[in-house]
Parts: structure tokens; C-alpha cells; sequence
């Protein structure tokens, strides 16, 4: 996904505030081990400079850096955009690994939502992106503390645990691990305040 990979770019570019909660335990809300972290990083950028036959957005970010972007053409509105305009990115991420008791067979999905704003106002868009994956334990060792599981696609990886990963010894073959990746991205051009 392009945009998140520029949002991550621009967050060092344009350092405005980030925060990250480190993984936590979840086990103790659950009779299974589990981990979740997520992180957030917010930037606000003035548009210093457009050029719009070739769609290039020159950016300030809070910190004073420039920045010249490329604006891809699937962008609506590209034409709306103003010299002195804000810009603000809003953009979260969470990682959510459990383990759970299953019956059904290792899968992956996804899920996309892509919101964008109605011609003749002002470039917008929000994404929300979920993907989760699933792996059944095929074989455990508590002594070595690893773990085989076996994928969505029926290829098996061992992997070795971490002591601090608590409750290790509830786990179970047949248990399933879910991994669970949500990624949240909203862009906005508005008029200067």
C-alpha cells in the first residue's frame, strides 16, 4: 500500500507527534497467551507550492522541512488544492497476535474500506485496511519452548517462543494463532485557519 508506505516517509520528514503503545500482554484477559500494539502519528503540512501539469504538491511540514510529492492521478479534486492549504495525516496501526481454541481451518482475509471526497471539495480520503491470518498448532514443545503451525496454504514453520511469553504451556496442538494487522490512513487538504 503506497500511501501508508508515504505516510511512514513523511512522519520522519515532518515529525509532528507519534505515539506507541509497546506490546502489552493479553493473556490475562484470555485463558490463551496474546500481544497487541499499535502506534499513531499525526502531521499537519502547509502546500508552499503547486504544480499542476505535473501534479507536484511542494509541502512544509512543522519542522520546516520541504517536501515535494507527486500526486498520483486517481487523486479527485487534484485541481482544488491551494498554495497555503493544510494538510493533515492521520494515520494508525495495530498488531494483534492470540491464541484461541478452533475448529476450523487456517485462513486469510482481507478487508479494505477507501473513502474519498465528493468532486469540487477539497482532495480527502480515508482508508481503513484489515488483514488477519490464522495458523493452527501442529506440534508444541514446552521444554525448547517452540511451536510448529501449519498456514492457510498448508506449509508448516517451527518457531522459537520467547520466555516472556506468558501462559506458553496452555497452548495446545489443534489451537489456533490469529494474527491480526489494522491499519487506518485519512488524508485531508483544507483551507487555511
Amino acid at each position: 500500500m503506497r500511501k501508508l508506505a508515504l505516510v511512514l516517509v513523511l512522519s520522519f520528514l515532518f515529525y509532528s507527534s507519534s505515539s506507541l503503545a509497546i506490546a502489552e500482554d493479553m493473556g490475562s484477559a484470555t485463558d490463551k497467551p496474546g500481544v497487541f500494539a499499535d502506534e499513531s502519528i499525526n502531521i499537519t503540512a502547509t502546500v508552499e507550492a503547486i504544480d499542476y501539469q505535473n501534479r507536484l504538491v511542494t509541502v512544509k511540514g512543522p519542522e520546516g522541512n520541504l517536501l515535494t510529492v507527486t500526486v498520483d492521478n486517481s487523486v479527485k479534486n487534484f485541481d482544488q488544492i491551494k498554495t497555503g492549504d493544510t494538510v493533515s495525516i492521520d494515520y494508525y496501526a495495530s498488531v494483534a497476535i492470540y491464541v484461541r481454541k478452533s475448529d476450523q481451518a487456517p485462513m486469510a482475509e482481507e478487508d479494505d474500506i477507501i473513502e474519498t471526497a465528493p468532486l469540487g471539495q477539497k482532495p480527502a480520503a480515508f482508508e481503513l485496511k484489515v488483514d488477519e491470518i490464522t495458523a493452527t498448532v501442529t506440534n508444541i514443545d514446552y521444554d525448547t519452548r517452540s511451536i510448529t503451525l501449519k498456514g492457510p496454504q498448508g506449509n508448516e514453520m517451527t518457531f522459537n517462543t520467547s520466555d516472556k511469553v506468558k501462559k506458553f504451556n496452555e497452548i495446545k496442538a489443534g489451537d489456533e494463532v490469529v494474527a491480526r494487522v489494522t491499519q487506518a490512513l485519512a488524508i485531508a487538504v483544507n483551507k487555511p485557519q
